[in-house]
């Protein structure tokens, strides 16, 4: 049964290897045909010429992925030309704005290391990097026998009927693994959380780039928010620390808004909230993003993320792609906030008054339980200026930071080899 399936492989390999490398007819068209049956997309081969790093790309309608893809008619004696293939991806995200993933389609098994490095580079660029190549190995279900398994219309219609092609790809619709191995390949072109672990990775490494020194702080943040500056001795407010996790840890549902006065030490209980709960357990909190008030000039939500995410993650994308992303985020719902927004220091941006316009939207039907909000605010302005949002729905839950109680400034002067009695 192996040898058998061994000269199946083997006839259906030199097949697909007779097509000619480019064109309707040739292997990127070949490619083409067997995503659009397979996805049900419309994809579009380029012109001749500078292609910006992929030989077709799909017609996305509404919010559906951007896929382009570069189709290359590989021998197996043929050296892989890595930094070729990371410079078509490089041309690729700054040609085709918004593309979402970049495929690689190969009649050569690409190894493993070759396909890291290609989805490292990809990831680097805010790409998504899909291999699909197929296998020496027989048995295997390589992801081009997956994809001409699914799709026999394209397949018949460039490869013909010879019978070996069509005795091995019958074998590879009998294996029991074949439906889970095929959603998986296709899964990739249609998931609804693409490039959300990139950029949640990219705006923590931001954020915490602002905690190292004033300047930064200042800089990114317009407050000394230096937490991990190397002068610093941070005290823990275990009380607010455990007033923000409760509200966490019971779905955030409403706003969470740290009302004190001023110097009490708001907006560095709720960053440092962040900052320890990431070291207990990095994968617990989604993407954060932290604004100060006073840079807010925008009244749509998601245009102000929009902007946010193309700052945060180095301006590798427009405002459109990330508006895109995020409707396709919004899709994806997982049962728990993907965004937590932390607005800080609302009284220091006085002539802007419309922040339930703001943040309204967020607690709407569209985005509802998606994005978690903390606000930051001076007590006095919160209730006389603000009136506590209270047309918000629903209403901002207030917990209040007083001054440092006795056993945290004993815990503070510690730090320095001081008590309350010196």
């Amino acid at each position: 049964m192996a040898e058998s399936t061994e000269k199946l492989l083997e006839v259906f390999l030199q097949t697909v290897h007779r097509l000619e490398p480019t064109g309707p007819g040739g292997f990127e068209g070949f490619v083409r045909d067997l995503l659009q049956e397979s996805l049900g997309a419309r994809f579009r081969l380029m012109k001749s010429g500078h292609q910006g790093g992929i030989d077709a790309i799909n017609e996305p309608h509404g919010n559906a992925l951007s896929i382009g893809f570069e189709g290359k008619r590989y021998s197996n004696s043929t050296r892989l030309p890595l930094d070729g293939l990371k410079y078509k991806i490089s041309d690729a995200a700054q040609v085709h704005a918004g593309l979402d993933i970049w495929a690689l389609a190969t009649t050569r098994e690409i190894s493993a290391t070759d396909a890291l490095a290609l989805r490292e580079k990809g990831e680097s660029l805010g790409l998504d990097v899909a291999i699909i190549d197929p296998s020496a190995a027989p048995d295997a279900l390589s992801p081009m026998a997956l994809l001409c398994a699914s799709a026999p219309q394209t397949v018949k219609a460039h490869l013909g009927d010879d019978p070996a092609v069509v005795a091995y790809l019958d074998k590879v619709r009998e294996n029991p693994l074949y439906l889970p191995e095929r959603n998986r390949l296709l899964e990739q072109f249609q998931r609804g959380d693409i490039g959300y672990g990139n950029a949640r990775k990219a705006t923590a490494a931001w954020l915490e780039s602002a905690f190292t020194d004033k300047a930064t702080a200042s800089a990114k943040l317009h407050c000394f928010a230096d937490i991990e500056g190397p002068e610093v001795r941070r005290v823990q407010r275990a009380s607010i620390s455990s007033a923000i996790n409760d509200w966490w840890d019971n779905g955030a549902a409403a706003p969470l808004a740290l009302i004190g006065s001023e110097g009490t030490g708001k907006t560095w209980s709720v960053l440092a909230w962040w900052l320890e709960r990431c070291d207990r357990s990095p994968d617990d909190l989604p993407l954060t993003l932290v604004v100060p008030a006073r840079a807010i000039q925008l009244h749509e939500p998601i245009e102000l993320l929009a902007n946010l995410l193309a700052q945060r993650t180095g301006n590798l994308h427009n405002i459109e792609f990330w508006r895109r992303r995020l409707a396709i985020w919004r899709r994806d719902r997982i049962g728990r906030p993907k965004i937590l927004l932390i607005i800080d220091g609302l009284n220091q941006h006085p002539l802007y008054r419309d922040w339930t316009v703001l943040l309204q939207p967020l607690f709407a039907e569209e985005w509802k339980g998606q994005i978690a909000v903390i606000l930051t605010c001076r007590a006095q302005y919160w209730q006389n200026e603000l009136r506590q949002l209270a047309n918000l729905i629903p209403q901002p839950q207030a917990l209040t930071v007083g001054l440092f109680s006795l056993e945290e400034v004993d815990v503070l002067l510690g730090h320095y080899g001081l008590s309350r009695d010196e």
